[in-house]
């Protein structure tokens, strides 16, 4: 009754404090509108309060560079699978010819995707609450195939959330699996499934170190916590408000985890539900905000030395209700990541970063998105490609929650980045983005996660609010496991930018290598179509650029490879003394541009080549 009593004080007080500022000052943010049903997605969500919920997803399953919607929780069990045309509208293809494309479960608790096969497209592993997972190869064209039994995936635990990442190393992709360990006397672990790489799985949680014998684990998130290249992983446990439950960190040492929670400070004796993952102090390092039953969400904030310093009572935000799902991210492209938090008491909340300081500000009335009832799961993705993130909640006994976000035209700049990942890690799982928008401060950063919201899953395409910068000075992306980097600078803003490989720089023909095909079409670009002018860099030919300083220019066409062997100095296209000078340098001072053959050795092959090669003449 108490609590009642608060909620409802605390209701008022915030309906005349928001309402005041908005009218009060002209450049505050827009309000969320909801519009699910007004732009195709009618999903009542009936089934799912004994599982704490069902899962729900915003990706990009049928590969044409949007976000789908993908949802739970039907009062008949199916699987609502909503196709996005780019703009934010969307055709339902739950059905093909009045057949399900997914079997139907009304114990359906959780989604993630991941492309565990390497073919290019997200494969759907659904969770259910004490019966077998069920996991969907993705065939493409919104045909999915039940592969469950062959992949070893048939986790029959209490299942909840799942998380995906290359923990060692292969390029391939594994998963977690959390369990709520003793449900119903059910005494089934949480499971580590290892991408045995040819369509199968093999459990190995205890042989890695990461088995929480008899936790009851309701989410898992994979993070490269301490920055050298691989996933770490943190678990939130149930019932950790009564010790001797807690939360654990797990670091990555590359054949196997160790458990290093007291060390780093992150143990957070919490009934966690939910674990949001963003820098939102701009230092570096990442912050973890957990949700909790009324003793109070939790935020860990991230210090340089590898611990967290609880920050929850200064946050602001501890609001003392029940929490499922929450999420930081950038609603307003200020530079500051903002933070929603599900809820199944008293109304979700919406906290915005005052540049980073605390205490947040509480501004969910004043956005529309103070949703009351009991909601659990949330994702965020630009639906409609105007810049700015909205949000899916999965609101229990009413139809799905689509808000979007009306702030676009604030003045604020943004950024996406798709990252194409090394060998068969498609959508570079893992991988670390960091932007500065020459504001003085530390770069923003993010990273590729697949699966690390509670029961839920946003898009591989990372999302950076820019301020007022329209011009990003410096880009760096760093891909997983090999630690390579890629450096581009004076990128501009307001734009979906797609990072490259250096193995990928200069594939125009977008097959995989950069062959003779490749360097002829790039030198025909660069002297025929561009007359040797520098070209501004532009999406889609961002494999051009590279030296990273966003112009194609002949620079570039140097370092990617003229199609005459012999064309190794300026001007491209042209065989002159200035092609002899070079090579007769390099091949003295052993420079790797006249090793013609690539073997590392520069011997007569070399010069045999660049004679043949000057002697052919370009074609």
């Amino acid at each position: 009754m108490l609590l009642a009593s608060m909620n409802c004080a605390r209701v008022s007080v915030l309906l005349v404090v928001s309402t005041t500022a908005l009218v009060a000052s002209a450049g505050s943010p827009q309000p969320f509108l909801e519009r699910g049903i007004a732009q195709g997605i009618n999903y009542p969500i009936q089934t799912g309060f004994v599982q704490f919920g069902p899962g729900l997803g915003m990706f990009d399953l049928d590969g044409d560079g949007d976000a789908d919607v993908i949802l739970q929780g039907a009062s008949d069990g199916r699987v609502g699978l909503y196709e996005n045309d780019g703009t934010g509208q969307f055709t339902d293809r739950t059905y093909d010819n009045g057949v399900a494309r997914m079997a139907k479960h009304t114990d359906y608790s959780g989604i993630s995707a991941a492309d565990f096969d390497s073919d290019g497209d997200l494969d759907v592993y659904l969770t259910r609450y004490g019966a077998p997972n069920v996991f969907y190869r993705n065939d493409g064209n919104w045909t999915f195939t039940d592969i469950t039994a062959q992949s070893g995936l048939g986790d029959a635990g209490h299942g909840l959330t799942t998380a995906w990442a290359d923990c060692n190393a292969d390029g391939l992709l594994d998963v977690y699996v959390c369990n709520r360990t003793f449900t119903n006397a059910d005494p089934t672990e949480n499971g580590f499934y290892e991408n045995n790489g040819d369509g199968t799985f093999t459990e190995k949680a205890g042989a890695v170190g990461i088995q929480r014998a008899g936790d009851p684990t309701l989410v898992a998130a994979f993070f490269d916590y301490d920055e050298d290249g691989d996933p770490d992983l943190y678990l939130g446990t149930d019932k950790g408000s009564a010790p001797a439950f807690t939360n654990h960190l797990f670091e990555n040492f590359g054949g196997g985890f160790h458990n290093i929670t007291a060390a780093t400070g992150t143990e957070a004796n919490v009934d966690c539900m939910g674990i949001a993952l963003g820098d939102i102090d701009r230092n570096g390092h990442y912050d973890m905000f957990l949700t909790n039953i009324p003793m109070g969400h939790r935020l860990l904030m991230g210090n340089a030395n590898g611990t967290f310093t609880d920050a929850s009572a200064a946050s602001g935000a501890e609001e003392f209700e029940i929490g499922w799902g929450t999420v930081f991210f950038d609603f307003d492209n200020d530079s500051y990541e903002d933070l929603y938090i599900t809820q199944s008491s008293g109304s979700n909340a919406f906290y915005r970063n005052p540049a980073g300081t605390l205490p947040l500000t509480d501004v969910g009335l004043a956005m529309g998105v103070a949703t009351t009832g009991s909601s659990y799961c949330v994702s965020t993705a630009d639906i409609d490609g105007d810049g700015d993130l909205d949000m899916l909640v999965g609101k229990l006994f009413d139809r799905a929650q689509l808000y979007i976000n009306n702030n676009e035209s604030n003045g604020n700049h943004w950024a996406r980045f798709r990252v194409v990942g090394e060998g068969i890690n498609n959508f570079a799982v893992g991988a670390t983005v960091r932007v500065r928008n020459g504001d003085g401060l530390p770069p923003q950063k993010r990273e590729v996660r697949a699966g690390h919201h509670y029961k839920a899953q946003d898009p591989a395409v990372l999302h950076f609010g820019l301020a007022a910068a329209e011009v990003m000075t410096k880009v760096n992306v760093t891909w997983p496991n090999t630690g390579t980097v890629r450096i581009l600078e004076n990128y501009p803003a307001d734009a979906l930018w797609t990072l490259y490989p250096p193995e990928r720089i200069g594939d125009i023909d977008f097959s995989g290598v950069v062959d003779l095909a490749d360097r002829q079409a790039i030198l025909d670009r660069h002297v025929n179509a561009n007359g040797r002018a520098a070209e501004p860099v532009a999406p889609g030919i961002e494999m051009l650029d590279a030296d990273g300083d966003a112009d194609f220019d002949e620079d570039d066409v140097l370092l990617i490879g003229s199609p005459c062997v012999a064309d190794i100095a300026a001007p491209v296209g042209v065989l002159d003394l200035g092609d002899v000078n070079t090579f007769v340098s390099g091949f003295v001072s052993q420079d790797p541009v006249s090793d013609l053959t690539g073997d590392g050795v520069f011997d007569l092959a070399d010069l045999g080549a660049f004679v043949g090669g000057f002697n052919a003449g370009c074609p």
